[in-house]
Order: structure tokens, then C-alpha cells, then sequence
């Protein structure tokens, strides 16, 4: 018998970032995070890699270790965009 999955999703917010690869490279983009979060908490969080979308909304998923900085850009929680349902976990 198989079983479901009865593990409760949690909605996801965008919180948009610049960020700073390793070798130098400048991204700007969004990583996903529940409302009660805040960009430093998903970065020290014990994942190690992390879905990020692009500006054009492609989305990879990154390592922490090829993150060198990250900016967060300043957006109020009430109006960022949710993530797509298939994020939630």
C-alpha cells in the first residue's frame, strides 16, 4: 500500500538579491524564502544548495560555497511575489 504525503507545504515568498559569485561574476535575482525568513537565515540554513531565479526567470540551483557576497534589495514582504507552488515544501 502506498503511503501520501502528508507533509504540510509552507508558502513561499521572492526576496530579491544581488549577488556576487566566487570568481567575480554579478547576479540579480530572487531566492525563496518563508515569510518569517530572512536572506541571511536561508544562507546559514543546512541546505547546501538553494533554487535561485533570474531576472529572466530562469531558475538554477546554486551552492552556498559559490556565493562570495550577497546584496538583499531592500522590498517590503507584503508585496513580494509568491513563489510557484512547486517550491513549497
Amino acid at each position: 500500500m502506498m503511503q501520501s504525503n502528508t507533509q504540510k507545504s509552507t508558502p513561499k515568498i521572492k526576496a530579491e538579491v544581488e549577488m556576487i559569485t566566487h570568481d567575480g561574476v554579478m547576479l540579480k535575482g530572487k531566492f525563496f524564502t518563508v515569510p518569517s525568513q530572512r536572506v541571511l537565515d536561508v544562507l546559514n540554513d543546512d541546505r547546501t544548495f538553494l533554487p535561485f531565479e533570474t531576472e529572466d526567470g530562469d531558475i538554477y540551483i546554486i551552492n552556498k560555497r559559490f556565493v562570495a557576497r550577497i546584496r538583499p534589495i531592500g522590498q517590503d514582504l507584503q508585496t513580494s511575489k509568491a513563489a510557484p507552488t512547486w517550491l513549497v515544501q
